[in-house]
C-alpha cells in the first residue's frame, strides 16, 4: 500500500516517526 504511505507523508510531513509506520 504505497499510496496510504504517500498519502500519509504528504498529510504529515513533520511526523518521520508516522511515516514509517
Amino acid at each position: 500500500m504505497v499510496e496510504m504511505k504517500q498519502k500519509k507523508m504528504a498529510c504529515s510531513p513533520e511526523n518521520p516517526l508516522e511515516n514509517l509506520d
